[in-house]
């Protein structure tokens, strides 16, 4: 028998609400800890208050959770959401983190109290609210062990339950910082009772999945349009085919959950509560579609074997939430010579490494040079993937990967390119579809129009195509255009292609070149030996090397190329900016620093196309000329 003195606390509506008020008397009071026991419990609970007690007291824990065993259809939302939470993005193993039983020291309850306390909290949200501020205060965690939970049912309050506990769980997601925490599994020796095996009533089960799936319904009908606000296209497909076929799939609810929690990491200020009522509610219906067949599923099955089930769907969680390319959804394509085993080799290693799942395109050499084969090369997979939609048809979000993520054989991935990876993914996520064209993932812009927050920038004149992300909508106007090689390098011609305002950069670089061995040749000229193939103006050139690092014996062939393109860049620029922006123009040296890239751009709309090809033709002359003039051994014609 326990023998204590009763206290009647006032306090507000709500489980929340009394607990905080029960915290506050406590530390008022002077007491060291606190234990607590749901009022609905049908089991023995004789000597769970001494199982709790002799935990806080001899085993020294700040906070004790439950560790009872419970039937395999009870406890869907600990089993689908807070148990794969606290293990997956928390990294603790607690299996009951919202169980409602629990004991608390002096200095748990303080930090509790000290934290702030979100809505969802004051109601069913406080058990996780619990759980969650413990684990990230650095104090001693245990769980102790109990004869399994036998309780009032409470299938009626799950849909209100789980607005209440989501909210409040993104709320903690969003402002504690995860860190691993041993758990210490306490036992008072008691021999351990086994859960039984009967079945609650079959006609019980089925009426709780039905009510499942018409509150998903209910909630689908009145936040549609919520959801479609602030949820990413391809969640909104998966809900939909989801609604349809009255069920989840185990990946499936595993790929929002992770988008939820990633999505915490970028959200802040005032954009986070509407983000975050939306994303309560993706996250409500999507367990309600789960839950049912997760019912459906375990209603047969031993407790033992459907617990293996939960275990799964925790271990899902985790391979989503630890593989940024899962989150980007992306086909990834790779281009790499037939002739080039050993780059394909090398790039095949780097990928698998990363956890890229590529898709090769193993071109043959082209007799033109490289820059028509890479150019050929590029479009080809452009192409291929707007084809590949267009044969999905109505369902190209459900059925194909929501962008095209190319590669080149020699891009190597960036130390720590998983942070820049997932912005890239959160960026997609929260953007329209329709809204960017091209993201480069290398190389930076000569001009930074817009900083878009969490490393990604609006910009201009980015060359470097060795890695980079296009849009569905890009893919498809390049297959309209059907593009012909006619010797401009790729990354000058795509940003001709794409739309004004519609190209972006990273401030943290996710792929980089090590330009060993280029392929990138012309006809006529062997393989360059000198400098860095891909090039801005001034600084190196449309594939010839870098002339900035030519010899400076006599007449700079740097200064003197770096002449011919600026004379040529400064004069189309210029007439292009006087023409866009009805305006005098600015200084030379202005023009030169902002429209150096100008030059692609502007022999594509401006001039005609035999007038590129004389134009092309006349500078290589000029080089090939100006080189053997000087007696250069690096380049040897055909």
């Amino acid at each position: 028998m326990t023998h204590c003195i009763k206290a009647q606390l006032a306090c507000g509506r709500g489980k929340g609400a009394a607990l905080r008020r029960a915290l506050q008397h406590m530390v008022e009071v002077g007491a060291e800890y606190l234990i607590c026991l749901d009022t609905d419990l049908s089991s023995d609970v004789r000597d769970w208050i001494g199982a709790f007690a002799g935990a806080l007291r001899e085993g020294g824990a700040d906070f004790v959770a439950p560790g009872y065993a419970r039937h395999r259809t009870d406890g869907t939302l600990t089993n689908l959401i807070c148990y794969p939470v606290v293990r997956a993005f928390f990294h603790t193993d607690l299996r009951q983190p919202i169980g409602g039983e629990f004991g608390l020291s002096k200095y748990a309850a303080v930090a509790i109290l000290n934290a702030p306390w979100p809505e969802g909290a004051i109601g069913y949200g406080v058990d996780i609210l619990f759980t969650t501020r413990c684990l990230c205060a650095r104090l001693r965690i245990a769980e102790v062990a109990l004869p399994p939970k036998l309780h009032k049912p409470s299938a009626h309050q799950l849909v209100e339950m789980s607005a209440q506990v989501i909210t409040t769980l993104l709320d903690a997601c969003s402002t504690l910082a995860p860190q691993p925490r041993d758990v210490l599994r306490w036992s008072d020796g008691a021999t351990p009772v086994v859960l039984a095996e009967s079945l609650p009533d079959a006609a019980t089960i089925s009426d709780i999945t039905t009510m499942l799936r018409a509150s998903a319904r209910q909630l689908h009908y009145e936040h549609g349009d919520t959801l479609r606000e602030s949820t990413p296209a391809w969640l909104l497909e998966t809900l939909n085919i989801g609604m349809d076929a009255e069920t989840l799939s185990e990946a499936g609810w595993a790929d929002i959950l992770a988008w939820a929690l990633r999505e915490t990491a970028f959200r802040g200020g005032r954009e986070y509560a509407s983000w975050r009522d939306a994303a309560t509610q993706a996250l409500r219906i999507g367990w309600l579609l789960r839950a049912a067949a997760h019912l459906s599923r375990v209603l047969p099955m031993s407790n033992a074997e459907a617990e293996c089930c939960v275990l799964e769907g925790v271990d899902e969680l985790q391979r989503a939430l630890d593989d940024p390319w899962r989150g980007l959804r992306a086909r990834v394509r790779c281009i790499s010579l037939q002739e080039r085993h050993d780059r394909y080799a090398l790039a095949s290693d780097r990928l698998a490494r990363a956890g890229a799942p590529a898709h090769f395109l193993r071109p043959s050499r082209d007799p033109r040079g490289g820059v028509y084969g890479c150019f050929d090369s590029h479009v080809r997979c452009l192409v291929d993937y707007a084809e590949e939609r267009r044969a999905a048809g109505v369902n190209a979000n459900a059925k194909t990967p929501r962008a095209l993520f190319v590669l080149e054989d020699d891009a190597e991935f960036a130390e720590g390119y998983e942070a820049a990876l997932k912005a890239v993914t959160h960026f997609i996520d929260t953007v329209p579809p329709d809204s960017y064209d091209l993201i480069f993932l290398t190389a930076k812009a000569r001009v930074v129009m817009k900083s878009m927050g969490n490393g990604i920038s609006m910009g201009a004149g980015v060359l470097g195509a060795c890695g980079y992300l296009a849009s569905p909508a890009f893919c498809e106007r390049v297959a309209q255009l059907a593009p012909q090689a006619e010797g401009l390098h790729v990354d000058y011609w795509l940003n001709t292609v794409a739309r004004k305002d519609h190209i972006f950069v990273l401030d943290q670089a996710i792929t980089f070149q090590r330009n060993k061995d280029s392929d990138n040749t012309l006809a006529g000229v062997g393989t360059i030996k000198t400098g860095n193939p891909t090039a801005t103006f001034g600084q190196r050139s449309h594939g010839f090397g870098n002339p900035a690092s030519s010899s400076n014996r006599g007449p700079s062939l740097g200064r003197y190329y770096n002449k011919l393109i600026g004379k040529m860049a400064r004069h189309l620029a210029s007439r292009e900016f006087q023409r866009q922006q009805h305006r005098v123009p600015k200084s030379q040296s202005q023009l030169e620093a902002e429209w150096e890239f100008c030059l692609a751009r502007a022999t594509c709309r401006l001039l005609p196309q035999t007038w590129r090809r004389a134009l092309a033709k006349s500078f290589l002359s000029d080089w090939l000329s100006c080189m053997q003039s000087q007696g250069s051994d690096t380049i040897t014609t055909v």
